[in-house]
């Protein structure tokens, strides 16, 4: 009896064990599915981030024709001073014979150049040949202008207000390459009413603004950098793809001054923007 008693205790033990055992994987089971929306809303995050506004402008929308590009060759390039809130800036100047269109372009520049990199690589008077208004000058300290800026916090901000003022600037394309990004940046959060279109090409500071007014922005942005520009490059792209109106182009081949190395495309670029914000 006592045996038969032991057997029948061993087997309620061995069935009570089995219970639990297999209660415990369907216990497993559910917790396993419980990590599966996490992964679902992962997944979500990385559509999100491959849906970011990032639209591929076309290099070839539209080729600048050909006979523009010709009589670009015709054009002067002015120059001239002006003050600008105390600074005797040198400024250079392309006007078209005939407008075709409201819109400026204001050329600003990196640390290595100034407003002649726009005068020897045509941009001015290819610009002015497809009718726009050209502007391009020697920020303070660099290349003709001498004149220092004092050192007040907002000085940048405060010289291209008053450069604007002067040249009764509105509606501008407003192009910032690299340096030029401490002037063009926080010009352009506090008076986005003054630029219809933003350049930026691998500008500086783009990290002093934050995302917060990036996304507030609603000036249309068209960023443009070199594919060999592993740094600058990629950091304005990973700051500023934050602006709801945004597109960038990766110029193959190309350096940090996109430009220089690819200067036909690049004002093939300007052209396009500037043709998609007359529409």
């Amino acid at each position: 009896m006592m045996a038969a008693s032991k057997t029948a205790v061993l087997l309620l033990f061995s069935i009570g064990f089995s219970v639990f055992y297999l209660l415990g994987l369907s216990t497993l089971s559910s917790g396993a599915a419980l990590v599966q929306p996490t992964a679902a809303t992962n997944q979500e995050n990385t559509n999100q981030e491959s849906d970011n506004p990032l639209r591929e402008m076309s290099i070839e929308d539209v080729a600048i024709p050909s006979d523009i590009i010709a009589d670009a060759k015709c054009f002067v390039v002015e120059t001239r001073r002006i003050d600008v809130s105390g600074v005797d800036t040198f400024l250079r100047t392309a006007t078209p014979l005939k407008e075709a269109s409201n819109l400026t372009f204001l050329f600003l520049h990196g640390a290595a150049f100034s407003s002649k990199v726009w005068h020897d690589l045509g941009s001015l008077q290819l610009v002015a040949a497809l009718g726009f208004k050209a502007f391009a000058i020697d920020l303070p300290g660099f290349g003709q202008t001498s004149d220092q800026m004092s050192s007040d916090r907002d000085s940048p901000v405060e010289y291209l207000t008053a450069l604007f003022q002067v040249l009764k600037l509105e509606q501008v394309i407003l192009i910032v390459p690299s340096m030029s990004g401490r002037f063009g940046l926080p010009f352009l959060v506090k008076h986005p009413e003054l630029v219809s279109g933003f350049v930026p090409v691998a500008p500086i500071a783009t990290e002093s603004v934050s995302q917060s007014q990036l996304q507030s922005l609603q000036v249309p942005t068209l960023s443009i950098i070199g594919e060999n520009d592993a740094r600058l490059g990629r950091i304005s792209l990973n700051n500023l793809k934050v602006i709801p109106n945004f597109q960038n182009v990766v110029l193959k081949n190309a350096g940090h001054a996109a430009y220089l190395d690819e200067p036909e495309k690049f004002h093939n670029l300007l052209f396009n923007f500037a043709q998609k914000l007359q529409k």
